[in-house]
């Protein structure tokens, strides 16, 4: 005659059983159990740096007007410069001026596009000085001043 083993309390029992004569377990009910599949776990993965946050869309529209301003000054500079220098040539330096401030111009454009905290300081600086410039330049200084101060605009310079 064959045996099997309960499942429950591991005496051998006959193969036709249908309950174990030593703790009583339903042998016909009984389902073989597969042993439990351990998944291993995928190594923890190292912390993820932190992201800078967003490029805010005002500060890409800053840029852009300072590339606009400065390829404008340095086309001024060079035309007052050659026009000026014709007829004066100490008045040349007006033309070399406005070269230099588009020069300046783009390299904040630069500045703010990358998001560089000189870039904000600087821009904040020109915002100031356009204030004389009554009554547009005053409106279009505050409004500069107000964005460059905003929180997440702070925060995209890396300024508190």
């Amino acid at each position: 005659m064959s045996t099997k083993n309960c499942p429950t309390c591991g005496v051998s029992v006959p193969e036709n059983a249908a309950f174990c004569p030593n703790c009583g377990a339903n042998l016909t009910s009984f389902q073989p159990q597969t042993p439990p599949t351990y998944q291993s776990q995928a190594p923890p993965q190292p912390p993820t740096p932190p992201q800078p946050p967003q490029r805010p869309t005002g500060v890409v529209v800053l840029a852009v007007l300072e590339v606009i301003g400065g390829l404008y000054s340095i086309l001024a500079g060079a035309a007052a410069g050659t026009i000026l220098g014709a007829i004066a040539p100490f008045l040349a330096a007006f033309g070399a001026l406005f070269i230099v401030i588009g020069i300046i111009n783009l390299v904040l454009a630069w500045g703010l596009y990358n998001g560089k905290s000189w870039a904000r300081i600087v821009a904040m600086v020109f915002a100031v000085i356009s204030l004389i410039s009554i009554p547009i330049g005053t409106i279009i200084g505050i409004i500069i001043l107000y964005y460059l101060t905003r929180p997440h605009v702070k925060a995209f310079f890396g300024a508190t």
